[in-house]
C-alpha cells in the first residue's frame, strides 16, 4: 500500500530544469532513499537471527554428518573391498580361462604345424612325422570341450601328410629315375669312348703295320731295282 502511495505521489516526471521542480525531485529522492535505507537496516536486523540459526543448523548438520560417515565409511569400505575382491577374482578366473583356452589352442596348432614342418622334407622325414601324428591318442583331459576340434586337426593333418608323402615319394622316384638314366647314359658314353679309344689303337697299330709293310716293299723294290740296274750296267759293260 505504501509503495502504491509512493508510485502515485512520485510517478510523475519532475521538471528538473526549474528550481522548484529540481527541489521537488530532490525531496522525493530523499524520501524514497530514506525508505530504502531503512528497509536495508530492517532486513539486516530481521535476517541476523536467521543467519545465526542457519549457522547453528550447518554446524549441527556437519557434526551429525561426521558421525554418520563414521558409521557409513567402514560399511562402505567393506562393501568396496568385497566388490574389489569379487572383481579381482572374476578377472583372475577370466585370465585363467583365457590361459587354459590358449594352451589347448596351442596344442591343436602344434598338431597342424606338423604338416607345415614336413613341407620340403624327404619322404623318410615326412614318414617320421606322419607316424606319431597317426599314433596320437587325444584325451578329453587335454582338450576338454575342444576335443572334436583336435580330432579334426589330427584327421586333416594326417590326410595332408599322406598326400605330401605320396607327392614326395613320386618326386624322389622321378629323381632316382633321372639319376639312373644319367648314370646309364654316362656309362654308355664311357663305353663308347673306350670302344673308340680301342678302335683308334687298333687303327693306329694297323696303320703302323701297313706303313712298315709298305716301307719293306718299297725297300725290296728299291733293292731289286738297284740289282737290275747293276746287272744292266754289267751287261752293258760286257
Amino acid at each position: 500500500a505504501a509503495l502504491a502511495v509512493l508510485k502515485n505521489k512520485y510517478g510523475t516526471v519532475f521538471d528538473v530544469q526549474t528550481p522548484k521542480g529540481l527541489a521537488a525531485a530532490r525531496e522525493a529522492r530523499a524520501e524514497v532513499r530514506g525508505y530504502r535505507v531503512a528497509l536495508e537496516k530492517l532486513r539486516v536486523e530481521i535476517k541476523a537471527p536467521a543467519l545465526e540459526r542457519t549457522r547453528l543448523i550447518d554446524a549441527e548438520a556437519k557434526r551429525i554428518t561426521a558421525e554418520l560417515l563414521a558409521i557409513e565409511e567402514p560399511i562402505d569400505a567393506a562393501i568396496k573391498a568385497e566388490e574389489t575382491r569379487k572383481a579381482e577374482e572374476k578377472a583372475a578366473k577370466e585370465r585363467a580361462e583365457a590361459a587354459r583356452v590358449a594352451a589347448i589352442q596351442a596344442r591343436i596348432a602344434a598338431i597342424r604345424h606338423c604338416y607345415t614342418n614336413a613341407v620340403n622334407k624327404t619322404s623318410d622325414e615326412i614318414m617320421a612325422t606322419l607316424e606319431p601324428v597317426s599314433a596320437m591318442e587325444l584325451q578329453e583331459c587335454d582338450f576338454e570341450e575342444f576335443l572334436q576340434e583336435a580330432d579334426t586337426a589330427q584327421d586333416e593333418t594326417r590326410a595332408a601328410l599322406i598326400v605330401l608323402l605320396e607327392q614326395q615319394q613320386a618326386r624322389e622316384a622321378e629323381q632316382a629315375r633321372i639319376i639312373a638314366e644319367r648314370e646309364e647314359l654316362a656309362r654308355l658314353r664311357q663305353q663308347e669312348e673306350e670302344r673308340k679309344a680301342a678302335q683308334a689303337k687298333i687303327d693306329a697299330e694297323a696303320k703302323a703295320k701297313a706303313d712298315e709293310e709298305a716301307a719293306a716293299i718299297r725297300k725290296a723294290q728299291e733293292a731289286e731295282a738297284a740289282r737290275i740296274e747293276a746287272a744292266q750296267r754289267e751287261l752293258d759293260e760286257r
